[in-house]
Formats: structure tokens, C-alpha cells, sequence
């Protein structure tokens, strides 16, 4: 397996989050289907975003205590 490494700014961090959480929000409005394969999918994305939307929310968090502790 190759690593890759990315590099984003804060504004592109906070998006991505913003983006995460929203869609968090809908696969967990889908888990309510009365489909049992939409609810099957909606899980296993959640499962697949959930660390991202962690990882994303530190760094966001961390930035912005960082800048308010800096003033």
C-alpha cells in the first residue's frame, strides 16, 4: 500500500468538516428508513466517516483555541 500525503489549509479543513457533519446527520436520518439496505449502507458510511469527522473536528477545535489563546 502507497502513503500520500495531503496538504490543506484551515479554510479547506473547516469545510470538509462543516461537509462531514452534514452528512453524518443524513446517514443518520437514514438509518430510520423502513429499508433495511438503505439503513445496511447508511451504517457502514458512518463507520467509514466517523474517524475522519473526529480527526477533522480536532484539528478544527485545536486551531481555533489556538488563535483565541494567541490574542
Amino acid at each position: 500500500m502507497n502513503a500520500y500525503t495531503v496538504e490543506l489549509t484551515i479554510d479547506e479543513i473547516t469545510e470538509l468538516h462543516v461537509t462531514l457533519v452534514l452528512r453524518r446527520e443524513q446517514l443518520i436520518q437514514e438509518q430510520s428508513s423502513n429499508n433495511k439496505t438503505i439503513q445496511a449502507i447508511a451504517t457502514r458510511q458512518l463507520e467509514r466517516i466517523s474517524p475522519m469527522l473526529e480527526y477533522f473536528n480536532s484539528i478544527v477545535i485545536e486551531h481555533y483555541q489556538t488563535v483565541t489563546e494567541s490574542k
